[in-house]
């Protein structure tokens, strides 16, 4: 959109306009969906039987809070959101494995050492699944624009073919450029 286009709305719609075009909000948003997802499953998974999942589920209701708000400050403590989806790499996958760490250990050590829940077993177990769940379903989330990106661009079959001369250093800044910009350029190869 045109830095003009919400300026120019009124009320409501620029509100709207204004919300569905920042990115760190839905990022934020499937995280926390995601996060709550991972750690209903690792309850579901480590208590399998239903009437053990009905006995532990009063246990699962007051830590939920608390560990998807660990997550999220682990999460934006170390950095997640400050990386672009489409360039997602390596060092990104590293952050979202310092946050998946840092927010369940928070949550773990917060749960059993705090009064309001020693009156409990809690599980620990449950805090491991939630932790591989989460790094599992964060990064793929991540990486899945960046897949995406990337087969939309290969699949265009339109535009000016270009061949690129030279495969190393070089021609890689030269792809990532073509691949960045939304030119009508189409990738045939290298020399």
């Amino acid at each position: 959109y045109e830095d003009g286009d919400v300026a120019q709305e009124s009320g409501v719609k620029a509100i709207v306009v204004e919300f569905m075009h920042k990115r760190r909000v839905a990022a934020v948003l499937l995280d926390s969906a995601l996060v709550s997802l991972c750690y209903y499953v690792a309850y579901r998974l480590r208590f399998e039987d239903p009437h053990d999942f009905a006995r532990n589920f009063d246990m699962f209701q007051r830590s939920f809070p608390i560990v998807v708000a660990a997550q999220m400050i682990a999460f934006f403590a170390v950095g997640v959101y400050r990386g672009v989806w489409r360039h997602f790499g390596l060092i990104d996958s590293l952050a979202i494995a310092r946050g998946v760490f840092f927010g369940a250990l928070t949550a773990q050590l917060f749960i059993t050492y705090i009064r309001y829940f020693q009156f409990f077993a809690y599980s620990r177990t449950v805090f491991a699944i939630y932790g591989v769940l989460v790094l599992i379903a964060v990064t793929l989330s991540r990486a899945s624009f960046r897949l995406v990106g990337e087969f939309v661009q290969r699949q265009k079959r339109s535009g000016t073919r270009v061949v690129i001369y030279g495969a190393g250093d070089g021609g890689g800044l030269v792809i990532r450029e073509l691949l960045s910009r939304d030119t009508e350029n189409r990738l045939v190869g290298f020399i």
